[in-house]
């Protein structure tokens, strides 16, 4: 048995942060332009990035090694919250209440100018046991209607897609989301995760509350 222990040096309590969804595939030509949007702007503190590779460009010969069909799911809910006609890519969407083209700079520019107050959210020390990650986790406010979403992102992957519209091409991409799940927010709470399988040791744990129009309502992100 392999125990690892992280004792978070960097503060974990939330201060003003924007969330920033980016819904793309390696299926999609006109996403690495998007792609490279979000890495400029992953690594601000003030900033948490994930980067959600959906499945439905999948049948155009490549199948994106990072898509899940529950990220597709997830980009739905928000085509429905937005009353959009069809989900498309690339899609951003900043704290659960604005979405634009994800290769927009000026509308992420002036999406990251005005962050709400929001509610703290705290990690305990990140233990990792046998392919397995466990932490606690502390909510300072009311957390009533919220859930809370948990993400295992990977910082920095990259490969060379054979086929699909990116054919011959290395991509790049940052903060991908490798491990996703929605609970009940609680004040307090245990979470034991099973850790998937990454290509580097660069990685981060990402926690953000939601409300039922989707509004993100706190964040924090800790590196593992």
């Amino acid at each position: 048995m392999v125990i690892t222990a992280f004792r978070i040096s960097n503060k974990t309590e939330s201060d003003k942060v924007t969330v920033i969804e980016l819904f793309t595939s390696q299926g999609c030509s006109s996403c690495p332009s998007a792609d490279r949007l979000l890495s400029q702007v992953a690594d601000n503190k003030n900033v948490i990035a994930l980067s959600f590779h959906v499945s439905y460009w999948n049948y155009l010969g490549w199948k994106d090694p990072y898509s899940r069909e529950e990220f597709t799911k997830r980009q739905r809910n928000y085509g429905n919250q937005f009353n959009l006609q069809s989900i498309y890519t690339p899609q951003m969407v900043v704290n659960g209440s604005k979405e634009f083209v994800g290769s927009d700079k000026s509308k992420l520019n002036s999406s990251l100018l005005t962050i709400d107050e929001q509610i703290p959210i705290k990690i305990g020390e990140i233990n990792q046991t046998d392919g397995a990650l466990t932490f606690n986790y502390t909510i300072a406010g009311e957390v009533e209607g919220l859930v809370l979403n948990i993400a295992l992102v990977e910082r920095h992957v990259k490969n060379y897609v054979p086929r699909g519209e990116n054919a011959g091409k290395t991509l790049a991409h940052d903060n991908v989301v490798r491990y996703f799940d929605t609970v009940t927010a609680k004040k307090n709470g245990l979470l034991n995760i099973k850790i998937p399988e990454f290509t580097s040791n660069e990685r981060l744990v990402i926690l953000y509350l939601q409300d039922a129009q989707l509004k993100v309502e706190g964040a924090t992100k800790v590196s593992f």
